[in-house]
């Protein structure tokens, strides 16, 4: 039984390494949330929320022009390392176009809201994303090499050191929305440094234009989808911003806070199905990764079952042991949240598939369908039901991309496999 256990963790050791990973960054983020919401108030709370979503869109393009194209198009580079290299050069122009965008941005902001706690974002917000934009680009490049041992050496710092630097600072009563971005930005700089030692490739741009191509060709579909998956998204969240107050973001953050729990296992699978899925689909065919797509859905189904249901059953005493008596008012919004990840589950699924078989004309047109809905219902969804508004707005835009997903997978899949036979 030793022996056959050795040779389990063994055998998987990737994937475990992988799933270690994701629990220090999903770990960190989850208590990072807990120490903002309890210590800097609901609303401020609310403020360094939307303040975080400038960062979410910015990574949620970088996934769509950078990463999906380094999980599914390095496989087949004969030239993998110039490939990297000119890569890593059309990464830092994104960051630097991420920068002067975010200041000029944040800066507008802050003159319209002056009464909001965003003293020094408008340089520390942009500095914060162009680090961790560049951090996450040397993680991702270490997965795609399967050396996750390189990641988590890489997060211990980016992310162990967080929740260190707020308790400090919270110690010394210098806890503010900009002091706790500040904070985060010192250990991205430090995990950065790391980093970059671990996989020293060298930015290059001397086939940038082709590489432009390449990326764009790939790419196009969920540039726009990624674009529109925020706003159909997070139109709710700004929506509930601007008609009932920070205070509202900070509660729906609250009960996603505990959600990312999950995010254990859904970046865990970012990280390996999608580069395992292609690497099937190259090699074996199309029967084979359709093979090893059913297989892994019905791994993952069970422990995300199970971890939805318990957080569901027993969602009150978690919100005030995590949160305090504060947030108890909103238990139903956590309640309502674990509905909609059973959803975001199969939704993730279902992208990784589209993404293998190229077919991501189908996310964007799902997020034109979602966005569409955000912004004719949002106001008056939120006006008439509140927080439950925002959160039946949210679970409604999965349903409709999840409704055209499958009507077109079906005869995609079905017609692919016939072929393949």
């Amino acid at each position: 039984m030793k022996q056959l256990i050795l040779h389990k963790v063994t055998e998987n050791r990737e994937k475990l390494t992988v799933l270690f990973d994701q629990a220090i960054v999903s770990g960190v983020n989850f208590l990072v949330g807990i120490l903002l919401a309890r210590l800097l108030g609901v609303e401020s709370y609310g403020v360094f929320a939307l303040a975080w979503m400038a960062l979410l869109f910015a990574s949620g393009i970088q996934q769509a022009v950078i990463f999906a194209p380094l999980y599914s198009l390095l496989a087949k580079q004969k030239e993998s390392g110039k490939w990297l290299s000119n890569l890593l050069g059309l990464q830092l122009i994104f960051c630097a176009l991420g920068f002067a965008v975010v200041m000029i941005l944040s800066s507008v902001v802050i003159y319209l809201n002056p009464e909001w706690d965003l003293a020094g974002i408008n340089l520390l917000l942009p500095v914060l994303l162009s680090v961790y934009l560049l951090n996450d680009f040397f993680r991702r490049v270490s997965f795609v090499k399967h050396q996750p041992q390189h990641v988590v050496k890489i997060d211990l710092l980016g992310y162990g050191l967080q929740p260190l630097f707020i308790a400090g600072l919270a110690a010394m009563d210098e806890l503010s929305v900009s002091t706790a971005l500040a904070s985060i930005l010192a250990a991205q700089v430090c995990s950065l440094l790391l980093a970059w030692k671990i996989q020293p490739i060298s930015a290059s741009l001397t086939s940038v234009n082709e590489l432009v191509g390449e990326v764009w060709g790939y790419s196009r579909y969920l540039l726009g989808t990624s674009v529109l998956q925020w706003f159909s998204g997070n139109f709710f969240v700004l929506s509930a911003g601007t008609l009932l107050g920070p205070a509202a973001v900070g509660a729906v953050r609250m009960a996603q806070n505990i959600m990312g729990l999950l995010h254990v296992l859904f970046q865990a699978m970012e990280n390996i199905v999608p580069v395992r899925a292609a690497e099937r689909l190259h090699q074996e065919g199309f029967e084979a990764m359709t093979l090893y797509f059913r297989n892994t859905s019905l791994q993952a189904v069970w422990p995300t079952g199970l971890l939805i249901g318990l957080i569901a059953f027993f969602r009150e005493p978690l919100i005030q042991w995590v949160y305090g008596a504060e947030y108890l008012p909103y238990a139903n919004v956590l309640a309502a949240f674990c509905g909609i990840y059973l959803l975001v589950f199969v939704g993730t699924m279902a992208r990784f598939i589209i993404r293998t078989i190229e077919r991501n004309q189908l996310i964007f047109w799902g997020y034109v369908l979602t966005t569409v809905f955000s912004v004719t219902a949002a106001h008056a969804m939120i006006v008439q039901w509140g927080e439950m508004g925002v959160v039946l707005g949210i679970a409604l835009t999965h349903v409709i991309t999840l409704s055209l997903y499958f009507y077109n997978l079906k005869t995609t899949l079905k017609w692919n496999l016939k072929s393949s036979t």
